[in-house]
């Protein structure tokens, strides 16, 4: 994820505070400065690479230069919540000229019509090649702590 949100520049990734403790609601913000299709990854200290978005409650993925937008979005009846296990995650954000649904293409169960079950899937192996072989026109990442509720934070 940290080579693909390298290829660019352009889309400011931001969460409230730097660190949360565990049950803690997140949000993360994210601006592009340029138009396409957005794309939102994240992958904690268990190595599990995610995609937050397009996701099975919030599919749009088109945004305008300038556009600023919230995840989780008002579409999602779903929350981010700060969890175990505790460290670091990666969020990057990419946008790409043309779409691709990273989401349709996650790993795990997906019903008749190919949509996958979960609402946020693991980025699969298709899904890389697909987003690498995309053209990011501007990427961004940042790290968010997950930290126990009492006690250090490493």
């Amino acid at each position: 994820l940290q080579q693909l949100a390298a290829r660019g520049g352009g889309v400011r990734v931001a969460f409230g505070k730097p660190r949360y403790a565990e049950g803690d609601a997140m949000t993360v913000e994210l601006r592009s400065a340029a138009a396409g299709y957005l794309h939102v990854l994240s992958v904690g200290p268990d190595g599990v690479p995610l995609v937050l978005l397009p996701n099975g409650q919030h599919r749009a993925q088109r945004v305008a230069a300038g556009a600023a937008l919230t995840l989780p979005t008002p579409a999602m009846s779903i929350g981010f919540s700060a969890g175990r296990p505790f460290g670091a995650t990666l969020v990057a954000a990419i946008v790409t000229r043309e779409p691709v649904d990273l989401h349709a293409l996650a790993d795990g169960e997906h019903d008749d019509e190919g949509r996958l079950r979960d609402v946020v899937g693991r980025l699969s192996q298709a899904g890389v090649l697909k987003l690498r072989a995309a053209a990011a026109q501007a990427a961004g990442s940042a790290v968010v702590r997950v930290c126990p509720p009492a006690g250090a934070c490493r």
